[in-house]
């Protein structure tokens, strides 16, 4: 799940650069998938190792090795969040400078803010 939603995010970070917005947003752009590139191998490698190897093979024991599984997802789920934010943020940056009508500007940004939905 978190290599589709990593997927998702990258996609629309994408779009945006894309549409080549001014340097400025180009730069959080790429920032944002440097964010979402360190989320995604940090929560992966998280899930995969929440154990101990010894419980991979020998099942569960007295000695329960494992990570706190709510501040776990609360970790990750954090992390999602604000990035969905600042996937957000980033189409509202570049439409401050774009010469269109207020109506169109705030359509563009709520259509991306529905991400947040």
């Amino acid at each position: 799940m978190i290599l589709a939603v990593a997927s998702a995010k990258a996609a629309v970070t994408l779009l945006v650069i894309a549409i080549k917005p001014l340097r400025n947003v180009m730069y959080a752009c790429y920032g944002m998938l440097v964010f979402i590139g360190l989320w995604t191998v940090a929560s992966v490698f998280t899930l995969a190792f929440q154990c101990s190897p010894t419980r991979w093979a020998l099942g569960p024991s007295e000695n329960d090795t494992c990570i706190n599984q709510y501040a776990m997802q609360i970790a990750i789920r954090t992390m999602d969040i604000a990035s969905d934010v600042g996937i957000v943020l980033l189409p509202a940056l570049m439409m401050r400078t774009v010469l269109v009508s207020r109506d169109k500007r705030w359509m563009v940004i709520m259509l991306f803010g529905l991400r947040l939905a």
